[in-house]
């Protein structure tokens, strides 16, 4: 019974570990010509034997490839997105090796090859930096993708939402003049998206990703649940080799204000009325009774418990009616409060430091598992004074276990 048990979860690990592949891998596809001829030339050897890391040529654990068909024809399937070696082999022929052929989520990159007769021993012919050219003729959709080598190379990009500010068709969360909560948001092939609210439940790191696709328009059924757009993440993985990457940033303290930057000799305390939009607002008790342009409701709350304690007795007969004196006895307990939190943070709000931390590590932890991990934390001290800065923090890490030759389970 325990065997079937364990049996039962392998296969739904398993059963699970496909979907993986959904809106993650790529795909090379092309023909294998005579050069001279232009005759197909049948069961030629395809192989992905290498990929690039940065400027590095990492050799891969277990190859892809394929055999030309008897058109010449040859597809692979499920290659990660990034940038790799391709070697075609065929007897009485030169070998060829293009490089730095790119492959991209969702799409197929086009190869073909036109070998050349051997009739003696010659070296390969050697292709760099292969690039298709022409229309992409299985893209239907307004797509753009974003690479690793990109996304760490464009100052002050650190999470997806500095990503989508580069679209000319996307503000903030609206894709195409779309609503928020329209869009889907994907990583590792799972929705990110609150199903309720339709918010986006955490904003990821760039440096963790891979890469990064913006759909804003004829994205096809693959992706359920979206309007406007899609935007699809694919996460890093562990490499052959062990790399860490730390970055560590901070803002020095600073008056932060509406009008006036810490660089601004003008720029005074948060707490003066010229810098502080809300402070003559808050100051003034009456505010306080005013309605909240959001919600509708005044600033202070009867629900806070203190009301009652405070206001006349409602059980005496005649009843007594509320005056505005007593809202604005309740009104003055919340500033009060209010008031002793700008004493618990400070008159002076200009010591505060924004610091952000990220660090991330990959590499094999046995012959056939690789790990990556990443680990953010950012402090930022907000407009309005607090007592505690803000926090953000964001942990993603993932195992790959090789199974065989083209299977492999991965945990996120």
């Amino acid at each position: 019974m325990i065997v079937r048990k364990i049996l039962w979860c392998l296969a739904l690990l398993m059963g699970g570990s496909l979907g993986i592949f959904a809106g993650e891998t790529g795909k090379i596809s092309g023909k294998i010509s005579d050069s001279e001829t232009g005759e197909a030339l049948i069961g030629a050897n395809v192989v992905v034997e290498s990929r690039w890391d940065g400027e590095e040529i990492v050799e891969l654990d277990t190859p892809s490839g394929a055999a030309s068909d008897v058109d010449g024809f040859f597809f692979i399937l499920n290659l990660r997105p990034g940038v790799y070696n391709v070697r075609v082999i065929y007897v009485g022929y030169q070998d060829q090796v293009k490089q730095k052929v790119r492959v991209e989520v969702d799409k197929t990159t086009r190869l073909d090859f036109q070998l050349a007769t051997q009739s003696v021993e010659a070296e390969e012919v050697l292709v760099t930096a292969y690039k298709p050219l022409g229309v992409e003729k299985d893209v239907t959709a307004t797509k753009q993708s974003y690479t690793v080598e990109e996304i760490q190379s464009i100052a002050g990009v650190t999470d997806v939402t500095d990503i989508l500010s580069l679209q000319a068709d996307v503000v903030g969360e609206n894709f195409r003049g779309g609503r928020e909560g329209e869009a889907l948001y994907l990583v590792s092939g799972s929705s990110i998206v609150n199903p309720l609210n339709r918010s986006r439940a955490f904003r990821p790191i760039t440096t963790a990703l891979q890469e990064v696709e913006v759909y804003t328009s004829g994205f096809s059924a693959e992706y359920g649940n979206a309007q406007s757009g899609v935007v699809n993440m694919v996460t890093k993985e562990g490499g052959n080799k062990w790399n860490s990457r730390m970055e560590v940033s901070s803002n020095l303290p600073y008056y932060k204000t509406w009008t006036g930057t810490g660089d601004d000799p003008k720029a005074g305390s948060i707490y003066d009325a010229q810098y502080l939009q809300f402070y003559n607002l808050l100051m003034d008790l009456e505010q306080w009774l005013q309605p909240d342009p959001i919600d509708g409701n005044p600033l202070y709350d009867i629900s806070y418990g203190f009301g009652p304690t405070y206001l006349p007795p409602f059980n005496v007969w005649p009843p007594r009616n509320l005056t505005h004196q007593d809202s604005l006895r309740v009104a003055r307990i919340s500033q009060i409060l209010w008031m002793q939190a700008v004493r618990g943070v400070g008159m002076d709000y200009d010591n505060r430091y924004d610091t952000r931390l990220d660090f991330s590590t990959s590499g094999p932890i046995s012959k056939k598992a690789k790990l990556f991990f990443f680990i953010f934390q950012n402090f930022i001290s907000p407009i309005i004074p607090t007592t505690q800065a803000d926090i953000d923090r964001q942990f993603v890490g993932n195992i790959t276990y090789q199974l065989g030759v083209s299977d492999k389970i991965k945990f996120d």
